[in-house]
């Protein structure tokens, strides 16, 4: 932060206190405190107009620290998307007494505050119900027509026990007040079964959604559906290795992921591309655009 901010209120305090200090008039305690309030505008509005510092109009100077409902011993926020209305909806992963995974969402006005309307106090508890449970990932908005008009909804998406694979991904899509979308796949839950590792996501025009996991990429139909046109059954294998975690779809309806390729003990940036109908048409056409080193320590 600019530090040159600071000396506004800098001076508005030592103003306040020298008027305290050398009178006890009324008139000079009246004047102290408009001067404080004055010098206080001014370094807001400063603060404002400054590039790259933070918004104090946001949260609490900028920074809003809150923490999931229940009894969670640590959260941590994996993934976001941001409404049409400016409003945040946050995923976030946190541990229960016992270890026991669970997920929540969370939704702050454009002000950065919780939003209460959502959830109950501002968060949606999620548990999977697995043993220590399954782990949310990714999230992504869909708009979905209903009887009042397009509306907005969330998907989640991550790793859950099931099927022939040690995981599968599981996906869930929630309404805009924080409650499971039944309309969606079978009672609002749809699931692939592949093994991912941690996802990333992204919408379609149509407002199909990809999920990019691993080596693979997947695609469900705006109900939650496999697409049966991508790849195969709704899931296409880049099969070259590759670590994929981001996922963006291009203005020609190709698919570029994003990730890494292992490479003994280092890793190299890596990207592939995908047809709109999901088979790779250039893997790897980005290689080595950066490499880092990870040693078999930081490995494990």
């Amino acid at each position: 932060m600019n530090t040159s901010l600071c000396f506004p209120w800098k001076i508005a305090v030592a103003t306040s206190k020298a008027f305290t200090l050398f009178t006890n008039s009324p008139a000079a305690l009246k004047l102290a405190i408009a001067a404080t309030a004055l010098f206080s505008v001014a370094a807001n509005a400063l603060a404002q107009t400054c590039a790259g510092c933070l918004d104090p109009t946001f949260g609490g100077g900028g920074v809003v620290v809150t923490a999931t409902t229940g009894p969670a011993i640590g959260s941590t926020e994996v993934d976001s998307v941001l409404q049409s209305n400016g409003q945040l909806v946050l995923l976030m992963t946190a541990a229960n007494p016992g270890t026991t995974i669970r997920n929540s969402i969370g939704r702050l006005t454009a002000d950065g505050n919780v939003d209460t309307t959502f959830g109950v106090g501002g968060f949606r508890d999620i548990v999977w119900s697995a043993p220590n449970g399954g782990i949310a990932s990714t999230i992504a908005i869909q708009i979905v027509q209903t009887g009042s008009g397009p509306g907005e909804r969330f998907v989640i998406a991550g790793g859950f026990p099931c099927g022939r694979n040690s995981s599968c991904l599981h996906i869930e899509r929630y309404t805009n007040a924080g409650s499971l979308d039944t309309s969606f796949g079978s009672n609002g839950v749809s699931t692939l079964d592949f093994s991912p590792s941690l996802c990333g996501s992204a919408t379609q025009s149509d407002q199909k959604v990809l999920f990019a996991c691993g080596d693979n990429v997947a695609r469900i139909n705006s109900n939650g559906s496999a697409d049966s046109s991508f790849g195969k059954n709704g899931i296409s294998q880049a099969k070259t290795g590759l670590f994929i975690r981001t996922v963006t779809v291009l203005s020609n309806d190709r698919i570029l992921g994003v990730g890494e390729l292992p490479k003994g003990t280092n890793r190299d940036f890596a990207v592939a591309r995908f047809n709109a109908n999901g088979f790779r048409c250039v893997a790897l056409f980005a290689e080595r655009l950066a490499r880092f080193s990870r040693s078999n320590k930081e490995e494990s």
